[in-house]
């Protein structure tokens, strides 16, 4: 499996994905200077990385190693750069809000947390 590292700026992130098989992915997109023709790179995070994705916003500079990884399926093949690091560079992860001291009862259940986007495919990766 190969590894390299890209550095560049945070351009987009993705919401997570939750897949019926309860396997849950996200991905960003770091967009690396090349001279005329920056280069965009999708990357992902599985599972529990998911949410450390939180940390980031769009803009920061950032380094990321990643695997290169390769499928194929019913005779089509598949790329894929897996996060399993990354380091700020420049800018500052988003503030978290402080929750107010009290919340009444009735205003905490009614929130609910956002929905995952559920995708349905037949594709075993």
């Amino acid at each position: 499996m190969a590894t390299s590292e890209i550095t560049g700026a945070v351009h987009k992130i993705f919401n997570t994905v939750t897949f019926p098989s309860g396997f849950t992915k996200r991905e960003f997109v770091v967009m690396e200077e090349d001279g005329n023709y920056p280069q965009y790179h999708k990357i992902e995070v599985v599972k529990d990385k998911c949410a450390s994705l939180d940390r980031l916003s769009e803009g920061m500079e950032i380094k990321v190693t990643v695997n290169l990884r390769g499928n194929e399926y019913d005779d089509k093949f598949y790329n894929s750069l897996g996060c399993w690091k990354w380091d700020v560079l420049s800018g500052e992860a988003p503030q978290q809000q402080q929750a107010p001291a009290q919340q009444p009862q009735q205003q905490a259940s009614t929130q609910q947390p956002a929905p995952q986007q559920e995708i349905d495919t037949d594709i075993p990766f």
